[in-house]
């Protein structure tokens, strides 16, 4: 696993390429997905990003200390 660190508050831990692999494999997958709001879907591609591309508790830890 590669460890992952605080990007940005606008991608998190995750790039630009990264985001839209998810927007694109949700979109596919699950017709519903573009019906969503926009809130609901970055809540169903930040679930898909842990899966795929998964961060440590402790960097997550970090990344609110910050905030």
């Amino acid at each position: 696993m590669t460890k992952r660190t605080f990007k940005s508050p606008k991608y998190l831990f995750w790039d630009k390429k990264e985001w839209q692999e998810a927007a694109e494999t949700l979109a596919n997958s699950s017709p519903e997905f573009v019906d969503l709001t926009g809130k609901e879907q970055v809540s169903q591609m930040i679930g898909w990003l842990s899966d795929q591309y998964p961060v440590e508790q402790e960097e997550i830890d970090k990344a609110k200390a910050k905030v």
